[in-house]
């Protein structure tokens, strides 16, 4: 198994399944995952709320002082790494009286709230917080391997307001300790 698919994993899990310490978990049915489209190409009736994970590029962490040197042990092959972890999500947009999006007052669930602008970014900036304190939440990411020491928030989130959606993303540096590979 790679050495972040238990990371996508367990962040799906918190993302769509309650997963969680007790006080630090989304509920389930808030978002959903796209059954392999990205959020830009999938269908107008199922981008509603629709998450994915992605991580960039994971690299050795370099020690402090100035040493240039990495955080890597080779006697006992370990090493921290860090890397960004993105999560992002799909609104659907619409203008009000226009059909195109959910009536917020018989929606519920990942449906729920106005298609209109205004809306749609409310209802996103809403979801970042919950995101950012579930996902954040160390202790939710126990027991992984490779280790998360941490998965902090950063301040590199977008959104990108399309014609028929909006792509919300919540950015975080995950930092991680776990084996080097062998030569």
């Amino acid at each position: 198994m790679s050495v972040q698919a238990t990371h996508r994993t367990r962040a799906y899990a918190m993302l769509c399944e309650a997963y969680g310490a007790t006080g630090w978990t989304i509920t389930a049915g808030r978002f959903h995952r796209g059954t392999g489209q990205t959020l830009e190409a999938a269908a107008r009736d199922a981008c509603e709320r629709m998450v994915e994970v992605r991580f960039g590029v994971r690299r050795p962490v370099t020690g402090s002082g100035g040493s240039g040197s990495a955080r890597h042990n080779p006697i006992d092959a370990r090493g921290v790494f860090e890397q960004t972890l993105d999560v992002r999500i799909a609104y659907l947009r619409g203008e009000s009286g226009d059909g195109m999006g959910p009536d917020p007052a018989e929606a519920e669930g990942e449906a729920s709230g106005g298609a209109v602008l205004d809306a749609v970014e409310d209802r996103a900036e809403t979801d970042a917080d919950v995101v950012r304190s579930t996902l954040g939440w160390q202790p939710n990411w126990s027991g992984l391997t490779p280790t998360v020491i941490d998965c902090a928030p950063v301040d590199e989130d977008e959104m990108e307001r399309l014609p028929d959606r909006v792509i919300r993303t919540v950015r975080f540096r995950l930092l991680t300790w776990g084996a080097i590979p062998a030569a």
